[in-house]
């Protein structure tokens, strides 16, 4: 509502018109009063915006009242409608407002006037802040629905009696089902095609103990390995009120796992399959923390849409009531005490926290699943069959992105110290180098009993690239510092390494024209020094000449 109220009076007395200005000056003395008697004019003032409220007269010579009330309700709904008569009787009124008036006062009875207009204008600010609120709530309820989509695991929010609430849309492309087909249904006629609970069911486990429950499966009916989360959401007496049901397609992580096995006898391979193997774990946990706070942020979304859902219902019966006042004191407590109710269920149910928090927890979600889709990036990057290409690269990010996946190797037990250096893009073979990380990185870690610190330097040494790793770990003692390099050779225990990382390393460095050093004494811990030429390998190392891309 702005500071000046500009009001428009649709008047042809001069003595009236006076005097009501005057009794609209004692209540808001900075106002605007336009003085109009005529339907072109009363239309132009409209359409040169800014009224805040209409007074009329019910008959004029020219213009009368129920035409500008009709005009205004066609094109300016919003603007509040008073009628100033002295002519007008209570049948004449009640029709009026049921036409859309707002009120109406007599002109001998201007004492009513002020409390009028202050309560349309009221009635007025409160359909806006409604209006706003309703759009605020439809474009949470709208950024909620577009995260819970964009969702790769397929969820489902089920009632405490198993009836499907909502499904997302990876639910949809898994079961190959519409939502509208799931939703209203219980689960066990969705995901079993049963008309009761099976025995064994998850769903059933969660409901009996009231905690997560988590199972991998084999779903005949979809020819697919399921990995089921049950999560139920309890009120404060313990009871369920919400159970998030999640799926998450892990066929080919099944496949990858059995193929795993039936190479495991490869002993070239064996070190390639065991970093796989390290990183498998340590990806499943580093995804599992943002899978949890989304999945919490879900329970408390769910909670703050039913207080949301409490407010609108009382906004909804408050409006009613002023859609049906007539203008008696009855009505007017009435409507007092339902909106001092109203303010009391906003305070109780803290809806203005809800309101400022609802963005953070959908921002909070979408960050931990651009999280997740880092990881599930750094990591198809890391793997992906293109070590025979070269390519310019720059090795600080090589060393962010390998960091990314074996962080959950490292920060247990090591600080990470990083110190780089600018340094020029290089022609290298991208997915080697990060071997050669991964490998440095992972044995840093592991030599390091409890707590250490891992440093990473980075620089430009004339036309190579340098990358000092360091730690602070066991050392590696004198007499095998000229053998760390040999196939095979290992001081680890029997089972916990094959003994071709170092050897891995070293053949993929030589593959770059470089060379790899290394400084230790047993105690203080070991240096690794890599250069890499920036110009990349000779032809005679690069594979098959192949060409560099950009």
């Amino acid at each position: 509502m702005r500071d000046t109220l500009h009001f428009l009076h649709l008047e042809d007395s001069p003595v009236d018109a006076e005097l009501i200005r005057e009794k609209l000056e004692e209540n808001w003395p900075d106002c605007r009063v336009e003085l109009i008697d005529s339907e072109p004019d009363f239309i132009q003032a409209l359409e040169n915006g800014g009224v805040d409220l209409i007074l009329a007269d019910y008959l004029l010579p020219i213009f009368d009242g129920l035409s500008a009330l009709s005009i205004v309700r066609q094109r300016f709904c919003d603007v509040p409608f008073i009628f100033l008569s002295g002519v007008m009787g209570e049948e004449l009124a009640i029709e009026s407002l049921k036409s859309g008036a707002t009120d109406y006062v007599l002109k001998h009875r201007l004492s009513r006037l002020g409390p009028a207009i202050k309560r349309a204008l009221a009635e007025v600010h409160e359909r806006i802040t409604l209006q706003k609120m309703e759009q605020q709530i439809f474009a949470a309820a709208r950024q909620w629905s577009d995260s819970f989509d964009a969702m790769s695991d397929g969820v489902s929010i089920h009632s405490a009696d198993r009836t499907i609430l909502n499904v997302n849309r990876a639910v949809c492309r898994l079961l190959g089902k519409t939502a509208e087909e799931m939703i209203g249904k219980k689960c066990f006629q969705v995901f079993h095609n049963t008309k009761s609970p099976i025995v064994g069911c998850p769903m059933e486990i969660a409901i009996r103990s009231g905690m997560q429950e988590h199972i991998e499966i084999e779903e005949s009916m979809l020819d697919k390995w399921l990995a089921v989360s049950i999560s139920p959401i309890l009120d404060a007496s313990g009871n369920i009120t919400r159970i998030v049901h999640t799926i998450r397609d892990i066929t080919l992580q099944k496949k990858a796992d059995k193929d795993l096995k039936e190479t495991q006898s490869q002993m070239l391979q064996s070190e390639k399959m065991a970093s796989i193997g390290q990183l498998a774990a340590g990806v499943a946990h580093e995804i599992n923390n943002p899978v949890s706070f989304v999945s919490s942020n879900l329970k408390t979304l769910t909670d703050y849409q039913q207080s949301i859902g409490q407010i609108i219902s009382e906004y909804r019966q408050l409006f009613n009531r002023l859609s049906d006042l007539n203008g008696g004191g009855a009505d007017i407590i009435e409507i007092e005490n339902l909106a001092a109710r109203l303010q009391e269920k906003e305070s109780d149910l803290d809806i203005v926290h809800i309101l400022e928090d609802v963005p953070n927890l959908i921002h909070e979600s979408c960050e931990g699943l651009d999280r997740i889709k880092k990881i599930v990036l750094d990591l198809k990057n890391f793997s992906h069959p293109g070590e025979d290409v070269l390519k310019m690269a720059d090795i600080n990010q090589n060393i962010d992105s390998t960091l990314n996946i074996v962080w959950s190797e490292l920060k247990y037990k090591a600080t990470i110290i990083k110190d780089y250096g600018d340094l020029p893009q290089t022609i290298c073979y991208p997915q080697q180098i990060n071997q050669v990380l991964m490998n440095l990185l992972v044995n840093a870690a592991q030599a390091i009993e409890k707590q250490g610190e891992i440093r990473i330097t980075t620089r430009e040494a004339g036309d190579n690239v340098e990358i000092i790793i360091s730690d602070t770990g066991q050392g590696i003692a004198a007499k095998n510092l000229s053998r760390i390099f040999d196939p095979f050779f290992t001081t680890k225990a029997v089972g916990k390494g094959t003994g071709l990382g170092l050897n891995v390393t070293y053949n993929i460095v030589k593959k770059h024209n470089g060379s790899i050093d290394v400084q230790s004494e047993p105690g203080k811990g070991a240096t690794f020094t890599i250069r890499i030429p920036v110009s990349g390998p000779s032809s005679d190392n690069a594979s098959g000449g192949a060409g560099v891309i950009p």
